[in-house]
């Protein structure tokens, strides 16, 4: 078989967004990264950590966002037995939501006001709000992507298999990542993703080519 077809050439990622959270049910704008899972969003993560344990689902690395809602859509849906060692797992910055400047923790019904969102969704890849940490949505996906090339994309090839990686993140960093690698314009493409949902891209190594599997699949919470 061609060398393309081999093993050590690819690598699997896998993209997770969080459970639903108390910032979800509030509708609060940003990072917000202290807001907690809801008791749905741990359902939804430990539903999800089933429905892998079943398909006999395992990552060989994962890597999470430093919010409290992310890492632990991470611990619960693991443990079930798709990460070997969920105390290892790391957490990084980099992996959060987009900061939303003075907006940040701002109910997205007083903060998004219709004069507001029709600047906004003119220009929505380069509008940000007024302060010192406030993201645009291209910083996101230079962002994330950083990120991908530094601790994923360089992870040593395996040459006996082809080894999956996890991301568990956020929506907006998760669409800014898959549109980076896409090359989409925002202006034109849009795509949802519900909570706990799960996006896999198959990357080749040799070819530097992507292969999107997964778009928001969500079998898990059928229940739901």
């Amino acid at each position: 078989r061609s060398s393309r077809d081999q093993p050590m050439s690819q690598l699997r990622v896998v993209l997770v967004r969080h459970g639903e959270s108390q910032a979800n049910t509030q509708r609060l704008v940003g990072r917000v990264s202290h807001s907690p899972l809801t008791e749905k969003g741990e359902n939804q993560a430990k539903a999800l950590g089933e429905y892998w344990a079943k398909k006999g689902f395992t990552f060989d690395h994962v890597f999470s966002s430093s919010a409290v809602r992310a890492k632990s859509t991470c611990v619960l849906s693991c443990e079930l037995g798709a990460y070997k060692d969920v105390s290892s797992i790391e957490e990084f910055d980099e992996l959060q939501e987009i900061h939303r400047g003075v907006l940040e923790g701002i109910s997205a019904y007083e903060a998004f006001n219709p004069e507001l969102n029709k600047i906004r969704w003119a220009n929505i890849q380069y509008w940000k709000p007024d302060g010192e940490l406030a993201e645009n949505q291209e910083d996101v996906e230079n962002r994330m992507f950083k990120f991908l090339e530094e601790k994923v994309l360089s992870l040593p090839v395996n040459p006996d298999k082809t080894e999956v990686v996890g991301i568990f993140a956020h929506g907006m960093a998760i669409r800014c990542l898959i549109r980076k690698i896409l090359n989409l314009d925002p202006q034109q493409i849009h795509f949802s993703l519900e909570n706990t949902a799960v996006c896999e891209l198959v990357y080749n190594r040799e070819t530097n080519f992507w292969l999107i599997k997964e778009l928001n699949a969500v079998p898990h919470l059928l229940k739901y």
